[in-house]
C-alpha cells in the first residue's frame, strides 16, 4: 500500500521533517513536496523572461535567495550536504573522487573511486558500516515520517539522498543507470505505472549534443532526458502515489 503524501526530490531541502510545527499541524489533505535544484544554475538567471514557469514556481514556493556551494563544481560533495544538512567534515565526501582506504570492487579495485556510481556508492556504504555518510539523509527521515519518497536526477547525487535504500520499494530512484544492471531497480508498481504512461523503463544514453526540437540537443542528451523522461516520470509518479 502506498503512503499518502510523496516527497519527490531532484535535490534538497534541509529542515522540513524535524520541525515540531510540521509534525503537529493537522492537514485537511496531504500535500506533495517537490525539491528541485538545477546544478550550476545561478539564482539570478531565473526570471520571467528566461524561465517563466520556474520563476513562478519559485515565487509560489520556497526558493533560497543566498545559497552557496560547499565545494564549487564538486557534485557529490555538495549533494552530501544537501542530502544530510551536514558539512563535509561530518560526511567525509570532500570530492567526487575520494581515498577510500580499500580496494573498491565497483571501481575496478581502485583505492580512489569515482563516487558518481550507484555500484560504487553501494560498495563504499557496505565497507563503512552500511552508511558512508554516517548521517541521516532527508529522504530517510521523510520515509520514517510516513512519506513516500522519490529521488530523480543525475547518477550519484540522486542516490545519495537515500543511499541505504537500494531495493527500489521504499524510495523510487530514477537516474542514468535506471533499467541497467548497475542501477537501483524500479519496483513492480512503478514499472507498471511507467508502462501505463508509455514511458520507458530504462534511462537512455546521454548521446552527443546535436539538434532537438525542444532544446537544440539530441533526444538522448541529459536535457532531453530530464524534460522528456524524468519530468513526466516524476509527474506520473507523484500523481499516482499522492
Amino acid at each position: 500500500m502506498r503512503l499518502p503524501p510523496l516527497l519527490g526530490t531532484i535535490t534538497i531541502l534541509q529542515a522540513i521533517v524535524g520541525s515540531a510545527a510540521f509534525a503537529q499541524a493537522p492537514m485537511s489533505q496531504p500535500h506533495n513536496v517537490v525539491l528541485f535544484v538545477a546544478d550550476g544554475l545561478r539564482f539570478r538567471m531565473v526570471d520571467d523572461q528566461t524561465a517563466a514557469t520556474m520563476a513562478a514556481i519559485a515565487r509560489d514556493g520556497v526558493s533560497p535567495r543566498n545559497s552557496h556551494a560547499l565545494f564549487p563544481t564538486f557534485t557529490m560533495a555538495n549533494a552530501s550536504g544537501m542530502a544530510s544538512g551536514h558539512l563535509l567534515g561530518d560526511t567525509g565526501d570532500f570530492s567526487n573522487t575520494i581515498y577510500a582506504g580499500f580496494e573498491v570492487p565497483g571501481a575496478g579495485s581502485s583505492l580512489t573511486p569515482f563516487l558518481e556510481s550507484d555500484v560504487v556508492l553501494g560498495d563504499v556504504d557496505e565497507h563503512f558500516g552500511g552508511n558512508n555518510l554516517d548521517e541521516a539523509t532527508i529522504l530517510k527521515l521523510a520515509r520514517d515520517k510516513g512519506y513516500s519518497t522519490a529521488s530523480i536526477g543525475k547518477i550519484g547525487p540522486a542516490l545519495i539522498f537515500d543511499p541505504t535504500e537500494r531495493s527500489g520499494n521504499q524510495t523510487i530512484l530514477v537516474d542514468d543507470a535506471t533499467g541497467s544492471p548497475k542501477g537501483i531497480p524500479l519496483s513492480a508498481e512503478v514499472s507498471g505505472r511507467l508502462q501505463t504512461a508509455n514511458l520507458p523503463l530504462a534511462a537512455p544514453s546521454r548521446g552527443e549534443n546535436g539538434t532537438c526540437c525542444r532544446c537544440s540537443r539530441t533526444a538522448t542528451s541529459p536535457s532531453c532526458w530530464y524534460f522528456g523522461l524524468v519530468i513526466p516520470t516524476a509527474a506520473s509518479i507523484i500523481k499516482a502515489t499522492a
